[in-house]
């Protein structure tokens, strides 16, 4: 099993770099794209050899930057590609175990072309069939990428992995979810968790107001174009109850989240034009 990693970097530092350094070992190879405004090649110390760098000079978003990473990956032949925040690693035991359970799950069953480590906060006991996969520790097989028409760029950030995961499944394809393989995750470092209308939510803590425009747009537009698999009926009132009750800036909050749903009726999509 050949594998290239896809990174995306976003005004990163050395410890981004240093994550990568971790699960390197472990790829054929590195490609990092860099939706900064300027180029950050400074950060890459060692491996050069190894790592692929492209610098955007702007944010083209999450889903254009996984695509231009898969393109190139598959013009190098790669059958395989493990994307990753930049914020993200494993150790070595866990990248080990989760590629060659992966590689023991697609040798039985060709279908599954999706996988990720155990995301929960506690052990699961069998590996889990799912209807999508956090982009972060995805090993993702390129033919399937490739056939349901790539990550949606439309969306530009936000819910591009549970888009990408329905139309997979929509498929016929197989995603699972790793047992007791863990990946080191630093994004939620600021968060705190509350129940509300039964079902737990995370409070990022200073979160920008910006963050609601893309989960209500993109939400609205993935139980649209998926109604079979998202049926969840109180993400938004939940999404204004969590603002009201414990976040800071509530009118602003509030107001992005209403730009939101107005561009999602206008079919108005892409990057946010402040």
């Amino acid at each position: 099993m050949k594998i290239c990693a896809i990174v995306i970097w976003y005004n990163p530092n050395e410890n981004m770099w240093k994550n990568i350094e971790r699960y390197l070992p472990f790829v054929n190879k590195c490609i990092i794209v860099d939706n900064s405004k300027r180029s950050n090649i400074n950060l890459i110390k060692s491996e050069i050899k190894k790592i692929i760098y492209i610098t955007n000079k702007d944010n083209f978003g999450i889903a254009k930057a996984l695509n231009q990473g898969c393109e190139l990956a598959q013009k190098m032949k790669f059958d395989w590609v493990l994307t990753m925040d930049q914020d993200c690693y494993f150790e070595k035991k866990e990248i080990v175990g989760y590629f060659k359970e992966a590689k023991r799950i697609h040798k039985k069953d060709n279908k599954s072309v999706s996988f990720s480590p155990n995301w929960n906060s506690s052990p699961i006991k069998k590996n889990e069939k799912v209807d999508s996969v956090i982009t972060s520790g995805n090993l993702l097989k390129l033919d399937a990428w490739k056939k349901i028409g790539k990550f949606n760029e439309k969306l530009f950030i936000y819910l591009v992995d549970t888009f990408f995961g329905y139309s997979l499944k929509r498929e016929g394809f197989m995603q699972y979810q790793i047992k007791n393989i863990k990946m080191k995750w630093n994004v939620f470092d600021d968060y705190k968790t509350k129940k509300i209308l039964r079902k737990k939510i995370i409070l990022r803590i200073n979160e920008n107001p910006n963050v609601k425009y893309y989960i209500a747009r993109n939400y609205l537009e993935l139980k649209k174009v998926f109604p079979e698999y998202q049926k969840d009926l109180f993400f938004i009132y939940r999404l204004v109850l969590k603002i009201i009750l414990f976040e800071k800036n509530k009118v602003e909050n509030l107001k992005m989240i209403w730009r939101g749903y107005r561009d999602f009726k206008k079919g108005k999509f892409g990057k946010l034009n402040q």
